[in-house]
């Protein structure tokens, strides 16, 4: 549950700084003054009520409306509706002095200063996004005002302040503000996927036609914003692959490892991408999506179970369009869980009220007024017992990992049998002591090891050798899995060399040979001169990843055959 408005503000032109270039506009009132303290007041809002600056007219326009959105210094939002109409200004023209004839004559000669009018906005500062119920409030004030209803302003003002909605969940509430009104407020069943508004044609106008019907564009809108859904599931395919918790802190952290997530697609070296992982939105959706038990939504079932559906759909325009269908409707049974609701009752004023000579200003409120009727309230909230709503969490799918690399043609390329070949066989060589075949194969092992999935084949395959208690070498077996160690560390990018590095880490101090009685030389002592070594960041990835695997090994059955893939993976404890 949440405030639909924090505060009402009237925003006028500032006539006391008129004549001085570009107007300016003042705060006259504020509902309530004092800030809540959990949502401060934003300052310079006068400055977003006119985009295009404060300016007096030579003829009254009609009413317009529109939402500014601000974020703050922590990247929260606010929603600043903005309802802006005009009003006539008091000429300043000095009065005529009619003394005499000849005062009479010069006046004559002056020409009446013409009618101007000022702008003044109705504002409605809000953490929710509720573009339609917004406008509605500020138009029934607005009506109120304009055609002289007989219903106090600082009682309909006060109650939109202290409306109480549901945030998400599905649920309908009805409000009214005490002007004979009603409102249906329906919430979506998941509030995690955008939500957009297709009503652009008249979404500036304070009063939107009653004939104007959106049902088609509204329609359109899901299906377009399935097409985005279809593509961020395709693009982030196996990102929980990635995510590594750090359970060091009091409230575990959650990391994620950029450089498996290109290497999966072979797309290190893509600018593009590397810099959409580093932005700001990437980093906000890992703290969002990253946790492993949270309420699930329809992004998350796509990119768990529809990725294979989507790759077989590829360049099938029909099978696409059909699946847009489907997921535009379920985005629709998602923001309309009802198929009836109620009707809006909202007073509008009369056709062409705004272009009356004789209007009144917007009058002043009584502040004390309002003030009571959002304490009354507030103390009214307090004494009632919290609303407890059980939240639909769950265990976030997986997913299938990415695997494969795809060119720029969006062709599927499988990695080079012949190479990962040379690089088993090479292995399986040395550890049978297979020497002269080993020997022949070495050339091309090292030059196959510079390409990134031979390297990573060759420490799964050292990995296999050392859980078969093979570890212990003699000494030409030794100098051929040191200098195939060393080239594989040689070869990496330093984008990809942690994930290579983390990996060999424990074969280089598993990987050892007998020098005498008593002396052990291990793997380690032959491969330092590498800068991954000296990389605390590589340090920081190995031991939060360390202190993962114990804790996985306290609550979970390790599958013995692939030990290293809970490297940089993702744990749901």
């Amino acid at each position: 549950m949440a405030r639909l408005a924090d505060y009402f503000v009237l925003v006028g032109y500032d006539h006391d700084k008129r004549g001085s270039g570009d107007g300016q506009g003042r705060i006259i009132q504020r509902f309530p003054e004092k800030e809540w303290e959990d949502n401060p007041f934003p300052q310079g809002i006068q400055l977003f009520c006119q985009p295009s600056g404060w300016h007096l007219v030579l003829e009254r326009k009609s009413p317009n409306f529109f939402v500014a959105v601000l974020t703050d210094i922590n990247s929260e939002r606010h929603y600043c509706a903005c309802f802006t109409f005009w009003e006539a200004v008091e000429s300043l023209q000095p009065p005529k002095n009619h003394t005499n004839d000849i005062d009479d004559e010069e006046d004559s000669k002056f020409v009446q200063a013409p009618q101007l009018f000022a702008p003044k906005s109705l504002v409605l500062v809000s953490q929710l996004d509720h573009t339609e119920v917004f406008r509605n409030c500020l138009g029934l004030i607005y009506t109120i005002y304009i055609d002289g209803l007989n219903f106090p302003l600082e009682t309909v003002i006060g109650n939109l302040l202290t409306c109480i909605i549901p945030i998400t969940g599905g649920s309908q509430r009805t409000i009214s503000l005490g002007a004979g009104d009603r409102q249906v407020i329906q919430t979506p069943v998941n509030d995690a996927l955008p939500v957009l508004d297709p009503e652009l044609e008249y979404a500036d106008h304070a009063f939107p036609p009653s004939s104007t019907s959106a049902s088609s564009m509204k329609f359109q809108d899901k299906e377009i914003r399935a097409v985005f859904l279809r593509l961020f599931a395709q693009l982030l395919q196996g990102y929980r692959w990635c995510l590594q918790i750090i359970r060091i802190h009091p409230e575990p952290v959650i990391r994620f490892h950029k450089v498996a997530f290109l290497a999966q697609r072979g797309l290190v070296d893509d600018d593009f991408l590397t810099k959409v992982l580093e932005g700001m939105a990437f980093a906000r959706f890992v703290s969002e999506r990253g946790s492993p038990y949270r309420p699930c939504d329809l992004f998350d079932e796509l990119v768990a179970n529809e990725i294979a559906r989507i790759r077989l759909e590829e360049g099938n325009a029909q099978k696409v369009l059909k699946h847009v269908k489907e997921i535009s409707e379920q985005l629709h049974r998602n923001e309309n869980p009802y198929p009836a609701v109620a009707m809006h009752k909202i007073h509008k004023p009369k056709e062409g009220s705004h272009l009356r000579v004789q209007q009144s200003t917007f009058p002043h409120l009584d502040e004390g007024t309002v003030q009571w009727i959002i304490d009354q309230a507030t103390a009214k909230l307090k004494n009632a017992p919290p609303t407890v709503k059980a939240e639909m969490k769950c265990v976030a799918p997986m997913g299938p990992p990415s695997a494969t690399m795809i060119d720029q043609n969006g062709i599927v390329l499988a990695n080079s049998a012949r190479r990962l070949e040379v690089v088993r066989n090479c292995i399986t060589y040395i550890f049978e002591n297979k020497m002269l075949e080993a020997k022949k194969l070495l050339p091309a092992m090292l030059r196959a090891l510079k390409g990134r999935a031979a390297r990573q084949c060759l420490t799964q395959e050292l990995n296999s050798h050392v859980l078969q208690n093979r570890a212990v070498l003699d000494h030409q077996q030794f100098d051929y899995i040191v200098r195939m160690m060393n080239s594989a560390l040689q070869d990496c990018t330093p984008l990809d060399e942690h994930l290579v590095a983390a990996a060999l880490l424990p074969l280089v101090t598993a990987f050892c040979r007998k020098l005498g009685s008593g002396v052990t030389q291990f793997a380690y002592s032959c491969v330092q001169e590498h800068l991954v070594w000296t990389s605390l960041q590589f340090w920081e990835a190995m031991f939060y990843s360390d202190v993962q695997n114990h804790i996985r090994a306290l609550y979970l059955e390790v599958d013995v055959d692939h030990p290293s893939e809970t490297v940089f993976m993702f744990s749901t404890l």
